[in-house]
């Protein structure tokens, strides 16, 4: 926040030497306020009611422009899946302590307000597929995920799926785009070895073989994949 001098700007005289100029300096003094707020802030409108008491109209006041017509502003779902997948905080956690902080966001609410940024990421987990997809090294393992809607008897993603298949799993896939490491994870049936073809399948003809580091679990591995197998 600029601050401006309420007596002074800069081309006026000083007031200490006759000769002088004030100018103003490229670097101001910087003065830091530091407040505690709770991830999720909300501000209540209390708009005004008026009610006839003889035909029983009631007139309420406006809301005024800055209350927005949305009641959870974009940001929150930016936070929210923030908090979860840049810093691991479970969603029951936060919700307790938005709870204890007087503004509520139940566990339910933030998977609500996250669904819309799915659209909006995908082009961005796409590009990194395929930037990880010329590394010249992968490391890749299972671990099994329980999600509810992929089991639920019935579901049309249930259908789906060959019945032969019992669990569920997250796949992390380690890769390296020049000096940066780009970690990607897919859950759902498929396994490690399924999910690394899937990202293979991105990768540059005129690229070389690239090492491929796991476990000798036989999930790992897929006939698809061109690779030089580095067992851990």
């Amino acid at each position: 926040m600029r601050v401006p001098h309420p007596e002074r700007q800069a081309g006026d005289p000083c007031p200490q030497c006759p000769q002088g100029t004030l100018r103003a300096q490229r670097t101001p003094a910087l003065l830091l306020r530091i407040v505690g707020a709770p991830p999720i802030a909300a501000t209540g409108y209390q708009l005004e009611r008026l009610r006839c008491d003889t035909c029983g109209a009631v007139f309420t006041v406006p809301a005024p422009p800055e209350a927005g017509t949305q009641k959870y502003d974009p940001s929150v779902g930016a936070t929210v899946a923030l908090l979860r997948y840049g810093t691991g905080m479970p969603h029951y956690r936060l919700a307790r302590l938005q709870q204890s902080l007087g503004v509520p966001l139940p566990a339910s609410t933030q998977w609500e307000v996250m669904q819309p940024l799915v659209q909006a990421a995908r082009p961005i987990l796409e590009a990194l597929i395929t930037l990880a997809a010329q590394s010249p090294l992968f490391h890749h393992d299972d671990t099994t995920m329980r999600i509810l809607d992929l089991r639920r008897a019935g579901s049309a993603t249930a259908a789906q799926i060959d019945p032969e298949r019992k669990g569920t799993f997250t796949t992390n896939v380690l890769a390296y785009v020049d000096a940066h490491p780009v970690a990607l994870y897919f859950t759902g049936w498929q396994h490690a070895g399924e999910n690394l073809a899937d990202v293979l399948r991105e990768r540059s003809a005129q690229r070389e073989t690239p090492i491929q580091m796991c476990d000798a679990l036989s999930r790992n591995l897929t006939p698809e994949l061109a690779t030089l197998l580095a067992l851990a």
